[in-house]
């Protein structure tokens, strides 16, 4: 057979040019439809497995850049899903933004164990190395964005295109961390609430006007360098009060990042996750976070504890883990002590205990010993910044406040001097705003002495010394938390009454008698013995919490709604004066005030729930706090015990109980 023709010889895929071209070309074309496609479909998120509730935690943990190739400044990636993976395994489910604002703001309720997870600074690599983690997992995050860098479309970090894609997703919600992060600005006062204000909000806007529909929601608290000092804008008064207007919820830097109904939403309190952990760390962290802001009369071993140096970093008690001298704490094993914490270096080291930010009133107990230097015990303020401490050296122990420019100022003081490298045994007591102190056996001042309130957060273990290196050991320490014991007294109480009181000194954290009555929108004074109140609350450290009774609305007829068998319903969410009441705390300075709904039929009760929720979240904007009852009050031998965060069945029994005291 000859061979066939040149028109019909077979021409091979190899030899072929443009069959290659077409290849090439649906090659491409269907790796940029693939990423065109995971990059533009909304993601289903995975459903909460556990049950829902008003009394969720709400742990919120930020990853700094986080890299392709192992790093010891940046979080590998592989570390990262090994950490989310944990978390899962562990009960954990994730929430968005958009969740913790409701619930803060609508009652929304959320897992028990609720994370939030937030990546900072939006860098690309981190978009890239983590995206297809959270796909995968179908759990979502949120990124902080400095919207200069993506303006001025800088190298590394996220722009406006990549954004919308990634909101759109669903996986995705941006923080502001502000516009210009890293610019210097002047040291007037009045120059830095400004420029920070006007850099939150240029922020803002620039974020909802490029990625259309988008509400944000958040910032994040950060440092802002001018010429002489770092200022972290926490915000005074009126600051706080733009912000808020122009963000509902703000993060910060915390040594645990738990939260929870009870927290301030303008306060959220956040963990940054270093690079290097493990899943365990983390978990323990994590938990002990939980167990730390839901603490309530449990005596724990502070050895056994979870610790962070002043940097943030974890200190690791179980092993012992050392650290190089300097400002980073060291500890040690403390020779005859199975329980013992050794703090040295120069010219100190400290160490931070997670505080209670529900429960201010604690108990510390230990044996101490000082090698050199001085020891200080101190606490600061989750709210308001300020702090106290008590500490001293061989010739003197103080408690001392925090004024202005980071200096204390002494309210008590006493020669009770510490002898070094002897054995010492400590009892310290702060409930109220009142602060006692037992030293080897001898109560060290007759009264307490009063300190301002709130101070409720991170507890700290200093040794300090002015020349060389300050040193301090403990055995045995173990601390208490347990909730507020707050006693009723008539408007103008009987002798035998504060007699009964000052017996328990120790316990009481505050006394309540009614000031006003309320009733619709009108508020009356009532006449009480002021200055006895005045007198008594300082005299032995108690909180004077003012008692609001609200009684029922008149109808035009002048009878109270009582008298119609509560029939009129529709006027419950009417006449609840939360206004009102915010009003008085706010013309008052109050932090505390007692709602006292006995007057009212049960119906009413039930009904004013959800404006009494409002009320809570608008008083706490405020650093007041609200307590309820509805049973009517004990006598001066009874305790009210105050839960929050509040709860809806607590108003349809008898909440809060009133318990006798033993």
């Amino acid at each position: 057979m000859g061979e066939r023709s040149s028109a019909y010889a077979c021409r091979t895929f190899k030899r072929d040019k443009y069959a290659w071209y077409v290849l090439i070309f649906f090659i491409l074309a269907s790796a940029w439809g693939v990423g065109a496609f995971r990059e533009n479909d909304r993601v289903q998120l995975r459903p909460w497995e556990s049950s829902v509730s008003n009394r969720a935690t709400i742990t919120v943990l930020e990853f700094d850049r986080v890299v392709l190739e192992k790093s010891k400044n940046h979080i590998y990636y592989k570390d990262l899903r090994k950490q989310l993976k944990a978390l899962k395994e562990n009960g954990f489910e994730a929430v968005t933004v958009t969740d913790i604002f409701k619930f803060y703001n609508e009652d929304k309720k959320l897992p028990e164990k609720s994370v939030l997870l937030i990546f900072a600074n939006g860098y690309l690599e981190t978009y890239a190395t983590v995206d297809p983690i959270l796909r995968e997992m179908r759990w979502p995050a949120a990124m902080t964005v400095i919207t200069e860098t993506v303006v001025n479309r800088e190298t590394f970090f996220l722009y406006w295109d990549r954004l919308r894609h990634m909101v759109k997703s669903g996986v995705w919600s941006l923080v502001s961390a502000g516009h210009r992060r890293r610019e210097e600005i002047s040291n007037a006062k009045s120059k830095v609430s400004e420029t920070i204000l006007t850099d939150y909000k240029i922020s803002r806007d620039l974020v909802e006007a490029n990625i259309p529909g988008y509400k944000m929601l958040a910032y994040s608290s950060i440092f802002y360098k001018a010429r002489n000092y770092i200022k972290k804008f926490d915000g005074r008064d009126s600051d706080e009060r733009a912000l808020k207007k122009i963000y509902p919820l703000r993060f910060m830097n915390s040594f645990v990042g738990v939260n929870d109904k009870s927290s301030d939403p303008f306060r959220l309190r956040r963990l940054r996750v270093k690079p290097g952990w493990k899943p365990e760390t983390l978990l323990t962290l994590m938990n002990q976070g939980i167990q730390a802001v839901t603490a309530d009369g449990e005596n724990t071993s502070l050895a056994e504890s979870i610790w962070f140096r002043e940097d943030g970093e974890w200190v690791d008690t179980s092993s012992h883990q050392k650290y190089p001298p300097g400002q980073n704490a060291r500890l040690t094993e403390v020779p005859d002590s199975e329980q013992g914490i050794h703090l040295h270096g120069v010219p100190g080291a400290g160490i931070f205990f997670p505080g209670n930010n529900r429960v201010g009133n604690w108990v510390l107990e230990a044996d101490i010993r000082l090698d050199r230097g001085e020891f200080w015990i101190r606490q600061d303020s989750f709210k308001t910044g300020d702090g106290w401490r008590i500490g001293g050296n061989s010739q003197n122990i103080n408690v001392q406040v925090r004024v202005a420019n980071g200096q204390y100022e002494n309210l008590a003081s006493s020669r009770a001097g510490i002898t070094l490298d002897e054995w010492h045994h400590l009892r310290l007591v702060k409930r109220g705003k009142g602060i006692m102190m037992n030293w080897d056996g001898r109560t060290l001042w007759d009264l307490p002495v009063s300190a301002p309130h709130l101070m409720d957060g991170d507890i700290g273990l200093w040794a300090w010394s002015e020349e060389g290196e300050g040193s301090l050991s403990l055995s045995d320490a173990r601390i208490s938390f347990f909730p507020d014991d707050i006693r009723w007294l008539e408007t103008y109480p009987e002798e035998n009454d504060i007699q009964l009181l000052i017996k328990y000194t120790e316990k009481i954290s505050g006394v309540t008698t009614i000031t006003h009555t309320v009733q619709g929108n009108q508020t009356d004074a009532v006449a009480f013995d002021k200055d006895l109140f005045q007198i008594i609350s300082h005299r032995y450290g108690w909180d004077f919490i003012p008692t609001l009774r609200v009684l029922p609305q008149k109808q035009p007829s002048g009878k109270p709604d009582s008298d119609y068998g509560g029939k009129n319903e529709y006027r419950d969410t009417e006449i609840f004066p939360t206004s009102t009441i915010k009003n008085l705390v706010k013309q008052n300075h109050w932090t505390h005030v007692h709602l006292d709904l006995s007057r009212l039929g049960g119906e009413r009760k039930n009904g004013w729930f959800s404006q009494i929720v409002e009320l809570n979240h608008e008083l706490e904007k405020i650093n007041c706090r609200l307590l309820v009852t509805t049973e009517g009050r004990p006598d001066a031998s009874q305790s009210l015990k105050f839960r929050l965060p509040l709860r809806k069945n607590d108003l349809k029994s008898n909440w809060p109980v009133a318990e006798r005291s033993h």
